[in-house]
């Protein structure tokens, strides 16, 4: 493989994640099984699943690229590689991809869909509207296009799309997912129109259809919580480390819905400023840390001291390896 400096390792002599010794016998076999087949394009999609979750990005982007540069690539692969090339925020490349898939079946709505997205972060709206148009003209009450339509512009009362919406909802004959989004997308309508108490109505009953589709308990977020404030306590915060010297990394760090988006975009418009989107790794070293920490305190399942401490040291380097990332590309 290329240059792994970007892997994630600890201190020693190996990765400090769990996880990683079955990752790293599942990626070595699908590249044995590559060897006999080296066109199959699926194979080359799981390993760059395999490598992102390895969280070796450059070369999830390079095994993502090949399978778009693939000639027997079909839409399954092309859309899968576009999802890994998403989650490296290689947009541009993911944009490519897609279309490329969009090529290959020109009515296939959940490529139109997934194009549409990728026009919509790109900036590209009128793009992103000719492929909702063309999801909508198939499934009109497709919930997800519906409200992408919606937050594409911002709706005046001589423009919008509520009756439409209202009418979609009236009909009954779609599912709790589509019926949730349409909700939001009212809300929005409504939101643009300034009639606020219309709005949170139809952003309550969204919300409230939205949450019977989606497994999620507060208990685990306070616990969650909690165990941050352990594992992070006075004693961490007083312990010395070496940081980050480099004055480069810029976090932006916020409640959703509260303009770290814009923050970001306007910082990301300096010429000398390169944005890589939302950054999932230090939210996931961060939770496995503190489970570390807790299982070491824990008399049924205690934690060698050197597993956490491997985990430790990639939370406190994230910054670093964030800049050589970025300048190898």
């Amino acid at each position: 493989m290329s240059d792994d400096s970007d892997k994630v390792h600890a201190p020693g002599n190996g990765p400090a994640l769990p996880q990683a010794a079955a990752l790293a016998e599942a990626l070595h076999q699908v590249e044995q099984m590559l060897k006999s087949t080296p066109q199959d394009a699926h194979l080359h999609v799981r390993k760059a699943q395999l490598l992102m979750a390895c969280r070796s990005r450059r070369d999830a982007i390079a095994s993502a690229m090949h399978v778009a540069a693939m000639e027997g690539a079909g839409v399954p692969a092309l859309r899968s590689a576009a999802a890994v090339l998403t989650q490296c925020n290689a947009s541009a490349a993911a944009r490519d991809c897609l279309e490329r898939a969009h090529r290959l079946s020109p009515r296939h709505p959940v490529v139109l869909y997934d194009l549409a997205l990728a026009y919509f972060y790109s900036n590209a709206d009128e793009d992103a509207e000719r492929c909702i148009a063309a999801v909508l003209e198939q499934f009109p009450q497709h919930g997800g296009a519906l409200y992408l339509r919606t937050v594409l512009l911002v709706q005046s009362a001589e423009h919008n799309h509520i009756s439409d919406l209202k009418q979609k909802l009236a009909t009954g004959r779609v599912t709790p997912a589509d019926v949730a989004a349409t909700y939001f997308a009212l809300a929005k309508e409504y939101e643009d129109l300034d009639a606020h108490r219309l709005a949170f109505a139809a952003l309550r009953t969204g919300a409230q259809l939205k949450r019977r589709l989606v497994n999620y308990r507060s208990d685990y977020e306070t616990d969650a919580i909690r165990g941050i404030e352990v594992a992070f306590g006075a004693a961490q915060a007083a312990a010395a480390t070496s940081g980050c010297e480099d004055p480069g990394p810029i976090f932006v760090v916020g409640m959703p819905r509260t303009g770290t988006t814009l923050v970001e975009r306007i910082l990301a418009g300096h010429s000398e400023v390169d944005s890589i989107g939302e950054f999932p790794d230090f939210p996931v070293l961060l939770r496995e840390y503190t489970d570390l920490v807790i299982a070491a305190a824990s008399d049924e399942h205690p934690t060698p001291a050197t597993e956490s401490a491997g985990v430790l040291h990639q939370v406190l380097t994230v910054p670093e390896r964030i800049m050589r990332c970025q300048r190898r590309r």
